[in-house]
């Protein structure tokens, strides 16, 4: 999705660290007695619940076996069933059991559910065997990842990658945190894996990943094509590349992806995520907003969910709840611009703008703002009887962007509101007078037009708006207004006005002061066209489209 980096790498570092543990075991583990054995087999075969009851009736007759609760736990693990796998293993290190045989499950299944902290209070590195202890520290340093500490996760790594320089899976998780800072650097140690290993799905998913977080998505999508070929069962990777899929606007291709997951899964967070987005992306966004929704208890691990659930709730029209799940990531994201510009943007539409310049003015105090924002900005300041203020952030916000007829508008209507008539209306015909400007430009004009009791000129620019777009009701009320203030009664009574004039129909002996306030009326909905416009639906700046749970 979008603007700057799009991925929360360490997630898929923190689930890339718990997917190693069948293997460290494997390859350390003792001679087996005859129930793990036929447990082997019957995972051999595929069945993984006739293996779990294989071992779990051998626990029930040797409980004090420290082995045989180890294998059960990686059975647990393999069935997805991580809660389970770490009471095993507990149980495992519990009853003396050798640390090599539980402590890949445990770290394994403290990763998977996100318990961090757990795992680097249990686990400490330590004089093991190097290539166990390579894994250790993969694994602690996932769980770095995890607590964000990525000085340390670094540093874990790079002390795992020393302590087994074959050893794939360090490097792999290394090159996935460095490739936002230092993607040389990562480039290297992803392209390490790969020529160990060619066919090794992980790293040419992870080298897919990190294509796309540098916006090459049809590179992306020939890795992760590539990487399904040698594992289709990899959901991780299908659901990589429904990601680029939707980045790239091929919605049907992701739901190939997609589809699956969740029939198999309804659950699956994830693929929930990801049909959302794409939803929102077509603009389907009261179909997005009921599986944001229904997800949402998912997002304090996921804070770009609250900003595509608030950011759909915007273009509902919901605002307050806009305004509520977007506080929620920017409690976490303070600097995010574009999350301030639309919670601002929800503020505004409550009629709040000494709420919206709350959101915005440190903000831009302490950065450089780019136009939209400075617009929303001086939008605000406008509503809230600060028109000087206003004039300062549309002139910032022309500079910028000095061809965008909307703070054209805007800036001509501040230039009116502080004592600048002449200059202002200059301003707004100037716009008036460009194809593009026209429409947005209009409506104020003919405001300015009336306001200046210049009644023919307000009936003909509402007339040449109407003749653009004849279907608008704004115009249409404008129109009306127009017609009423001069005495045009009949006319006015005949325009098809909008919702907030139509209840009030005149009677013929229409007063000045009724007449006024159908005008002020009209003023405030123009005042969310001209002074707060609805802000498309953009994506924060990392573009979080795709998380790992």
């Amino acid at each position: 999705m979008p603007d700057g980096e799009r991925r929360y790498p360490w997630r898929r570092i923190v689930v890339a660290g718990a997917v190693v543990a069948l293997a460290w075991s494997a390859a350390y583990a003792k001679d087996s007695p005859t129930s793990v054995k036929e447990a082997d087999q019957y995972i051999a075969q595929g069945d993984l619940k006739a293996a779990e009851i294989t071992l779990r009736n051998a626990v029930r007759d040797a409980p004090q076996d420290p082995v045989l609760r180890a294998r059960l736990a990686e059975v647990y693990l393999q069935e997805g069933d991580a809660f389970s796998a770490e009471r095993e293993a507990r149980a495992a290190r519990e009853r003396n059991g050798n640390e090599v045989d539980y402590l890949p499950v445990l770290a394994d299944a403290l990763l998977r559910q996100g318990k961090f902290a757990n795992l680097i209070d249990l686990v400490q590195p330590g004089n093991r065997d190097p290539i166990l202890e390579s894994k250790v520290r993969t694994a602690l340093g996932a769980a770095a990842v995890g607590l964000r500490d990525q000085a340390k996760a670094e540093t874990l790594l790079s002390e795992a990658i020393k302590l087994d320089p074959g050893g794939a899976r360090p490097k792999i998780q290394l090159a996935r945190l460095l490739t936002g800072t230092k993607p040389a650097e990562a480039d290297k140690l992803i392209d390490e894996a790969i020529a160990a290993n060619p066919r090794s799905a992980e790293a040419l998913q992870v080298k897919g990943e990190m294509f796309s977080s540098r916006g090459d998505q049809e590179g992306a999508l020939r890795l992760l094509d590539e990487a399904l070929k040698i594992n289709p069962k990899n959901i991780s990777a299908h659901l990589d590349r429904a990601d680029v899929n939707i980045a790239l606007g091929k919605y049907k291709a992701a739901d190939e992806d997609i589809d699956p997951i969740l029939k198999a899964s309804p659950d699956q967070f994830e693929a929930n995520y990801l049909r959302g987005f794409s939803l929102a992306k077509q603009q389907k966004y009261a179909d997005a907003d009921r599986i944001f929704d229904r997800i949402s208890p998912g997002f304090d691990k996921l804070w770009a969910g609250y900003y595509l659930q608030g950011a759909t709730k915007l273009m509902l029209g919901q605002y307050a709840q806009a305004e509520t799940s977007l506080s929620k990531y920017l409690a976490h994201a303070p600097d995010n611009m574009i999350a301030a510009r639309l919670i601002a943007t929800a503020a505004l539409q409550q009629q709040a703008p000494s709420r919206a310049i709350e959101y915005l003015k440190p903000l831009v105090d302490k950065t450089t703002a780019d136009a939209a924002t400075l617009a929303v900005l001086g939008s605000a300041y406008m509503a809230d009887g600060k028109p000087d203020l206003a004039l300062q952030q549309f002139e910032k916000a022309a500079a910028l962007d000095p061809d965008n007829p909307a703070i054209k508008t805007r800036i001509g209507v501040s230039e009116i509101n502080t004592g600048q008539s002449e200059q202002g209306l200059a301003t707004l015909e100037q716009v008036f007078g460009t194809e593009a400007g026209a429409p947005i430009a209009g409506p104020a004009l003919v405001i300015t037009e009336f306001r200046a009791r210049r009644f023919d000129k307000a009936a003909e620019v509402a007339s040449s708006l109407i003749q653009r777009d004849p279907k608008n009701p704004i115009y249409h009320t404008l129109l009306g207004e127009v017609r009423a203030a001069q005495q045009d009664y009949s006319g006015a009574e005949s325009a098809p006005l909008g919702r907030s004039t139509r209840i009030f129909q005149p009677p013929h002996a229409i007063s000045r002061e009724f007449t006024r306030l159908r005008v002020a009326r009209t003023r405030r909905e123009l005042s969310i066209t001209i002074c707060s416009p609805k802000t498309p639906m953009r994506l924060p700046p990392f573009s979080a489209s795709r998380t790992r749970t």
